[in-house]
C-alpha cells in the first residue's frame, strides 16, 4: 500500500492513503489506452450501436435475449459490461 506523506525537515506528518478503487481505475484507463485495445473497442462499439436499432432490438426481444450494452466513459465498468453482454450474444450476431 503506498502513503503519501509530506516532509518537513526532521519531522513527517501522515497526509492520506491512496485510494485503491482510483488506483485500480487508472491502470484500466492506462491500458485502454493501447492503439490495439482501441481500434477493437471502436469495432464492438460499432457493432453495438448496430444492435440498438429498433430491428435488432425486436429481434432480441423475440428471442427472450437481452440488450446490446454500450459503454460510457464516464463508468469505467461499463466497458467490460459491453463487452461481456456482446460475448453473451456471439451465437446471435454471427447468425445475423
Amino acid at each position: 500500500m503506498e502513503m503519501e506523506t509530506l516532509h518537513l525537515g526532521d519531522s513527517t506528518i501522515f497526509t492520506g492513503m491512496r485510494c485503491v478503487a482510483h488506483t485500480l481505475q487508472l491502470a484500466v484507463f492506462d491500458t485502454l489506452k493501447d492503439s490495439n485495445i482501441t481500434n477493437i473497442l471502436t469495432k464492438v462499439r460499432a457493432l453495438v450501436r448496430k444492435l440498438r436499432n429498433q430491428t435488432y432490438i425486436f429481434i432480441l426481444k423475440k428471442e427472450g435475449l437481452k440488450m446490446p450494452i454500450l459503454d460510457c466513459n464516464t463508468r469505467w465498468h461499463s466497458t467490460f459490461d459491453m463487452l461481456d453482454r456482446t460475448i453473451s450474444l456471439k451465437s446471435f450476431i454471427q447468425n445475423m
